[in-house]
């Protein structure tokens, strides 16, 4: 009996293997984590004999993409091909690592055959109570049945029906306690760190030489379930000091194997999108009707804000390096269509599907602060840090912490990707400025013309500083654009505002010193045809 057990164990380990086959062991060397996916470098060395022969490449995850296989080779071969194929014998293979964690597997298959015949003798005993009760509703429907026989048919269900309770009951407590054990021991086995041994991928490399001899082999690949995101700490000493930015990458990895000692390098590049160019298809136009867009769909799109949808030319200020965040040096490469970071030292990153932050730069950003207030939507002043010729730190959009004066802030969004020439990086609020905005009822008015309505709104605003230093602030608001020629809007009071036309955007700018306040008056007209309703949108 053990000399069949050997052999078909060694059935199973030469499953693949065949005489011309020769297995190696590679471990992974590079790993260049792109925006979604990641590709893995591995470098063996291998002596192959003259002639044709397969070098099998074993344990790769079975998130490789295959198509993406590329191997190089050095030393006198020819490589003919190169093909993937999964090894499920990889559980039976592997020596047991600990006999406590055998054990504590034997015990979890226990349990769960102990479940499922728990779950099939509670099928049948339903199965039996279901058919009782269809049975006394058929009984109950008949004619004729003397007194007598439906007692005793009655006590006959009754008694039946009972003892099916008490065993589906009696199964559901042992079910219980059961399933209760059974959690126990996969938590222990969980501590213990044993992870279970999946199928794998192996890569069969098929080589010609006229002489044999020793050959370096060096494949790479992509994977999925790999990628990265980017985040940042923004830290500001006081107004008077440049923005510091520590950019950061969480990585992210669950592709079945580790990477231990590995190179990391971090590409802006993303792999998994479309390439092919857009084409172009006929449109056609016609009538439309407008539909209300709330504030969460402009809050996406990134453009799309006032401070940002106009182009200024600000003078270029000089760049700096801040210190070094991390304790190792990180080699910044950029082409024509990404941008590629490469840690000098080795990096750990298991599959666990964590995040795993590695530093990448740390800048001393030269930054103009001002204070801002858009007291239409919210009675609040921010200070805004503005960065100039910001293309220039290879940022990407992500989340932000926001650190003032070594407290922390908050989080902000740090989007890059506006076609704005200044970068604005909100630092949070500052409650010693107070903002107000009040509707003046007693000053607005309606009045009804001939063929026409008009109304008349005005508003005030009202900032005071209760800092004690004087404060640079610019207060935006807005009134409405017609969408229509017979809906006209004027604009009657602006106080010194700039004004956009195409937007309805007012923007006022002011010093104001410590314990004073400044007032803005606002108003404008709205004439619309009579009998007709109208509002903002």
């Amino acid at each position: 009996m053990r000399r069949i057990s050997v052999l078909i164990q060694l059935l199973c380990c030469g499953f693949f293997a065949s005489a011309d086959e020769i297995p190696t062991t590679s471990k992974i060397t590079e790993v260049t984590v792109y925006r979604n996916q990641a590709k893995e470098t591995r470098v063996l060395t291998v002596t192959i004999p003259k002639g044709n022969s397969d070098v099998v490449i074993p344990n790769i995850s079975t998130f490789m993409v295959d198509n993406s296989l590329q191997v190089g080779v050095k030393g006198s071969a020819t490589l003919l091909s190169a093909t993937t194929r999964i090894n499920y014998f990889l559980a039976e293979n592997a020596a047991p690592k600990d006999p406590k964690s055998d054990r504590l597997k034997d015990s979890l298959k226990t349990f769960d055959l102990d479940l499922q015949w728990i779950n099939e003798q509670k099928l049948v005993y339903t199965g039996e109570s279901e058919l009782i009760q269809n049975n006394i509703k058929l009984g109950s429907e008949k004619e004729g049945m003397k007194p007598a026989d439906l007692i005793t048919l009655s006590d006959f269900y009754r008694s039946r029906l009972m003892d099916l309770k008490k065993k589906l009951f009696d199964l559901t407590i042992r079910e219980n306690k059961l399933a209760e054990k059974r959690n126990k021991f996969e938590q222990q086995l969980n501590e213990m760190g044993v992870k279970k041994i999946d199928p794998a991928k192996e890569i069969v490399l098929s080589f010609s030489s006229e002489t044999g001899g020793v050959i370096t082999i060096r494949p790479s690949y992509l994977v999925t379930q790999a990628s990265w995101a980017p985040m940042y700490d923004i830290k500001v000493a006081n107004i008077s000091q440049p923005v510091n930015i520590f950019y950061k990458a969480k990585i992210y990895q669950k592709t079945g194997y580790d990477w231990k000692d590995v190179r990391i390098t971090i590409s802006s590049a993303n792999p998994s999108q479309n390439n092919n160019r857009p084409i172009m298809s006929p449109k056609f136009i016609d009538y439309i009707t407008y539909a209300v867009r709330n504030d969460a769909y402009l809050s996406n799109a990134p453009a799309m804000n006032m401070m940002q949808m106009e182009k200024k030319a600000i003078a270029e200020k000089d760049f700096k390096w801040g210190d070094e965040a991390s304790n190792y040096q990180v080699n910044v490469n950029e082409n024509d269509i990404n941008v590629e970071f490469e840690i000098d030292i080795k990096q750990n990153i298991p599959s666990d599907g964590k995040e795993h932050i590695c530093a990448i730069q740390t800048y001393n950003v030269p930054a103009t602060y001002k204070y801002h207030a858009v007291p239409k939507l919210d009675q609040s002043a921010f200070l805004l840090a503005k960065i100039t010729d910001y293309g220039k730190y290879n940022l990407l959009a992500g989340q932000a912490n926001i650190f003032f004066d070594d407290m922390y802030i908050g989080q902000t969004l740090l989007n890059p990707q506006v076609s704005s020439d200044t970068l604005l990086i909100s630092l949070g609020r500052d409650e010693r400025i107070v903002v107000r905005r009040n509707k003046i009822v007693d000053k607005a008015s309606k009045k009804i013309l001939t063929d026409a309505q008009k109304d008349t709104y005005v508003y005030e605003i009202i900032i005071r500083n209760n800092k004690s230093t004087a404060i640079d602030i610019e207060v935006l608001d807005q009134i409405p654009i017609s969408k229509r020629t017979e809906i006209e809007v004027e604009l009657l009071d602006k106080q010194g505002a700039e004004y956009s036309e195409e937007y309805g955007k007012l923007l006022w700018n002011f010093k104001i010193k410590p314990n004073e306040s400044q007032k803005i008056k606002l108003s404008y007209s709205v004439k619309y045809p009579k009998g007709k309703v109208v509002q903002e949108q």
